[in-house]
């Protein structure tokens, strides 16, 4: 189940990666963060109401239990380093690694 996520997680995400390095590559940073943060809001809140409202959805306590955690911790850390102002490129290799 867990590749079967992430090949899902990739492929639905792949727009968002190529807009936000072409953005990145052409200077335009705010449009690259705010691209990556508003993709994962919309997937949070827009994709998970309007799916709820179609038919309500039954969420495992393993799913739960085993995937919340990982996106606490990940947005924490990506906040904590976009701090300063900045996301350095060592710190896009932690970001990296810890998706893999």
């Amino acid at each position: 189940m867990m590749i079967g996520l992430t090949i899902v997680a990739m492929g639905s995400s792949a727009p968002e990666i190529v807009v936000s390095a072409i953005a990145s590559a052409n200077g335009n940073m705010n449009t690259a963060v705010g691209n990556a943060l508003g993709s994962n809001i919309t997937n949070i809140a827009l994709v998970l109401g309007i799916t709820a409202l179609v038919k309500p959805l039954l969420v495992s306590s393993t799913t739960l239990k085993r995937e919340l955690p990982a996106l606490l911790i990940i947005s924490l850390i990506a906040i904590g380093f976009m701090f300063d102002g900045e996301l350095k490129s060592y710190e896009g290799i932690i970001l990296l690694g810890l998706f893999i």
